[in-house]
């Protein structure tokens, strides 16, 4: 058509053909899942594929725990094991649940690494992820190291594995597996002064004690902001009793709980759970406002 009449009837044609916004409203919401379809089944069969191949190529047996690990795993009672040699792997450690008081931990409270200098009688130069530190050789590099079978026994450290001889006062040689000497603490101190250890997990820890006089219980774990404390279901106060935690339970026997409550982190995870829920809103906030934007510029290019 020619004239201004035929240029407005054509007009819409002319520009749902050329207009970019028309072509951007008319996307439905699910056609960019759909493209992407073809892209997801080629990556999954690739996927799928290197499975198969590799798993002919792969025999997964069970890792055996060393003898010493298992040797120290047949001891009885509650305790702890130090080696300043790290002759008890930690996978080891882990999988048979002994408490080790060495290895490696990048966050170290200042108190404890002053208190395991003195225990183990390895110098701290500087800062160190493993506990305690070495330098060259790991099986010999703190074999000139006198450590402190008393301050180990706080620890409740009742034995000591090492791949080379021990020195100092309070060890005993138990057996050798190897080169490992295992040598037991005669002056561990067990878990809990005047008490036994009945529950541990990391978060909550029970003990029954049997104290005389003021009734003061001294339980081998590092204190820190966080804990609290019941004794027979009532709260009490934690004390410090040097790098360890202490309750005055009273005479008698009792039953003593520690839980970990530390206040900034549930703070912090509450902020975090706010922040994630505005940014939810947020962006479906925006999404409504995108598409009806695109449904607004769709009619106005239809009219």
């Amino acid at each position: 058509a020619s004239g201004p009449e035929g240029l407005r009837a054509s007009s819409p044609e002319v520009l749902r053909a050329s207009s970019p916004q028309h072509d951007l409203g008319s996307v439905s919401p699910g056609s960019g899942a759909i493209l992407t379809r073809p892209l997801a089944a080629l990556l999954a069969l690739t996927a799928l594929d290197l499975l198969w191949v590799n798993s002919t190529l792969l025999t997964a047996r069970p890792a055996q725990p060393s003898a010493v690990a298992q040797w120290l795993n047949s001891q009885p009672g509650v305790w702890r094991v130090y080696s300043p040699s790290f002759s008890v792997p930690s996978l080891d450690a882990a999988r048979l649940g002994l408490e080790q008081a060495d290895g490696v931990n990048p966050l170290q409270l200042a108190d404890t690494v002053a208190f395991m200098t003195r225990a183990t009688g390895v110098a701290a130069g500087g800062y160190s992820v493993t506990v305690p530190p070495f330098s060259g050789d790991v099986a010999t590099a703190n074999a000139a190291a006198v450590p402190d079978a008393g301050l180990l026994g706080e620890l409740n450290v009742r034995f000591v594995a090492s791949d080379f001889d021990l020195r100092g006062e309070g060890f005993i040689l138990r057996t050798q597996i190897g080169r490992t000497r295992i040598y037991e603490n005669i002056r561990d101190r067990g878990r809990v002064s005047a008490g036994a250890l009945t529950f541990w997990s990391p978060n909550r820890i029970e003990y029954l004690v049997s104290a005389e006089g003021d009734g003061r219980a001294i339980v081998s774990e590092v204190w820190y902001p966080g804990w609290r404390a019941w004794v027979d279901g009532k709260p009490v106060t934690i004390e410090r009793a040097g790098l360890f935690r202490a309750v005055t339970a009273g005479a008698g026997a009792h039953r003593v709980v520690f839980e970990f409550w530390p206040l900034p982190v549930y703070v912090g995870a509450a902020l975090s759970m706010i922040g994630l829920g505005l940014a939810l809103w947020s962006a479906r906030a925006s999404r409504t406002r995108t598409l009806a934007s695109l449904r607004d510029t769709q009619v106005r290019c239809e009219r």
